[in-house]
């Protein structure tokens, strides 16, 4: 028996997705593999006819294609109710409509960045032909940039979705009409109506056209924009796409008074940005409980959780056969897992326990407010021991012979398998000058097993030795680190305005470059009445800057909400990175929030 082609494999995932195929398309062997992408040679109908009758289009490509990458990479709107279905002939496809078309409508097909050929190469931009139903094409184009909100770096591949003639949209539809973003993040929506639309930008990894919880966001500046059909009677350069002003409510459109049609303000004189980002309104969600011993368990949430209230005074745990409490000793976290909250409590038999916990949130701030599940005990020794693990913040600003340097916020931190009690750290930990004399210290913790430690003086150029004594693991070498501030000759700041930022407080935030750990060197502070900002003893090194709008007054970015509708912060961003000087002040250029 001859073996199934691998051609035959890919007719039945065609169709799985809709896209059966009549004949078989072979590509030819032999030859190096082409790294260029694949190309359309030509349509029928062509792009940009009218008056199309038609029941199919004909696609002819420049090589033989992957036929798994092609009901991916397909889309067309208006779009039809039932699946299309392909017919191969070689390089050519037939794509087949299931219904007749609608009169006067302006169809557009688009191939996405999903194409690829037989070798496996995709196309850079996506593949755009349109055609018309009727005696003329939409002209109407609108465009913008998808960027990512921390650095503003462009985003490529983006989907972007546009439901037409509401404000409102009914996002269980597919989109009226789809695009995808370029390489540097631009996209088009070439043929549309002259018509109010709803434009939103996401990464949509399931296909299927849907604004999914799971998947990032992009929301337009304005609730509703509309596209403008480029100006090419002039010699003067066209008008940037993308330029639009925000349209109030329909029913405070003026109108013209004899065709009835919607008057729109005149654009802007910048293009429109959607950054996307994944948008989070959903508080953490309890998964499973683990009996880890008698004495502890553990509690494991959809993502990393936080304490809100550091004495974690509401959380019960009940044996509910004997409808009695049992105290709980203490609750933490590992910083290398923090969906995990870990509980230790008094011995805990193989009875029915319930435990209630509240004031838990994630990143973000959703918080979870009351939780309460059964669980059973069990006999099992806790055999868990305090291990010591190491010290932080780790990178510090630099480590020189187990020297660490630390910027002007930033203290010595203990990091422990299990959390120290006072006396635990009265007895094993010590913070003392380099001749050995002791220096009275404090401490904090916001999980648990993180120690950060505060010494009653931590001047800059001074050094303090932190001495963690490990004979309670069985070590005879203590562990030790010596820290010091950074010297005011080491240091620097920034200084600079920001312009036309409104009534909203402003946020200035400064991302070393390349960026490091978010919580490791990341600053930021706000401006004052005049917009003025100054960021005091920063070490060495490059920088950029980002300012937002706080206008929620939450004290983060956010990128906004779709229902009900609310626009992302607006960001603006240091042109070039500063190189900062040390005993200097150094300047930097003024941020300018221009309007959309």
């Amino acid at each position: 028996m001859r073996p199934l082609s691998i051609w035959f494999i890919y007719f039945i995932i065609g169709s799985i997705f809709g896209l059966g195929g009549c004949a078989t398309p072979v590509a030819p062997t032999g030859g190096k593999p082409s790294t260029i992408p694949p190309k359309l040679i030509s349509s029928q109908p062509a792009n940009q006819a009218v008056q199309v009758n038609s029941t199919s289009i004909k696609l002819l490509f420049s090589d033989y294609l992957d036929l798994a990458s092609f009901p991916k990479a397909l889309s067309i709107t208006p779009s039809f109710r039932q699946p299309m279905r392909v017919r191969w002939q070689g390089r050519e496809a037939e794509v087949i409509f299931p219904e007749p078309l609608r009169t006067g409508t302006t169809y557009v097909l688009q191939l996405g960045t999903d194409l690829r050929d037989w070798n496996g190469v995709a196309l850079k931009e996506p593949i755009v032909i349109a055609f018309s139903t009727g005696e003329k094409l939409n002209k109407a184009e609108l465009s913008g940039l998808v960027l990512e909100p921390k650095q503003g770096n462009p985003m490529p591949q983006a989907d972007v979705f546009a439901w037409l003639g509401t404000d409102k949209p009914d996002f269980s539809r597919d989109p009226d009409y789809h695009a995808q973003s370029g390489g540097d993040g631009r996209f088009t929506f070439h043929y549309l109506p002259e018509s109010p639309v709803f434009v939103v930008a996401t990464q949509d990894r399931n296909r299927n056209r849907r604004l999914d919880p799971n998947e990032p966001l992009g929301l337009p500046p304005f609730r509703v924009l509309r596209a403008e059909i480029p100006d090419t009677t002039t010699s003067s350069p066209p008008k940037p796409l993308g330029r639009y002003n925000p349209l109030p409510p329909f029913n405070r459109l003026p109108a013209d008074s004899t065709t009835g049609r919607l008057l729109i303000p005149n654009a802007p004189s910048k293009p429109l940005r959607w950054f996307l980002a994944k948008s989070d309104t959903t508080a953490p969600v309890f998964r499973s409980v683990r009996m880890l011993s008698a004495k502890r368990l553990a509690l494991t949430f959809s993502e990393p959780v936080t304490f809100l209230d550091s004495k974690r005074g509401r959380w019960h745990l009940t044996d509910s056969v004997r409808n009695t409490p049992v105290g709980i000793r203490t609750s933490y976290q590992l910083p290398t897992n923090p969906r995990v909250v870990y509980v230790v409590a008094d011995s805990m038999i193989a009875h029915r326990h319930r435990l209630t916990f509240a004031d838990l949130a994630d990143s973000t701030g959703n918080r979870l407010r009351e939780a309460s599940f059964g669980f059973s005990g069990t006999s099992q020794a806790d055999t868990l021991r305090m291990r010591f693990i190491g010290f932080g913040p780790e990178p510090p600003v630099k480590l020189v012979r187990n020297v660490a340097l630390l910027w002007a916020d930033a203290w010595p931190k203990l990091q422990f398998s299990l959390p120290p009690d006072t006396n635990f750290l009265a007895r094993y930990v010590s913070v003392t000058d380099t001749l050995g004399a002791e220096k009275p210290y404090t401490w904090r913790t916001d999980d648990g097993t993180t120690i950060h430690i505060l010494p009653q003086s931590l001047e800059p150029g001074v050094p303090v030795r932190i001495t963690v004594d490990a004979h309670f693991q069985q070590r005879k070498q203590p562990f030790v680190r010596t820290f010091e501030r950074l010297r005011n000759d080491e240091r620097g700041s920034i200084v600079g305005k920001i312009q036309g930022a409104g009534t909203s407080p402003v946020w200035v935030e400064l991302i070393p470059v390349p960026p490091s750990r978010l919580d490791l060197a990341f600053y930021r502070t706000q401006t004052d009445s005049s917009g003025q900002y100054v960021f005091k003893n920063l070490p060495e090194g490059t920088y950029r800057l980002r300012a937002f709008r706080d206008v929620n007054l939450n004290g983060k970015w956010d990128g906004g909400s779709l229902e009900p509708f609310a626009p992302a912060e607006h960001i603006v961003w240091s042109k070039e990175p500063i190189a900062l000087r040390t005993r200097w002040e150094n300047e930097a250029p003024p941020m300018i929030f221009e309007e959309e």
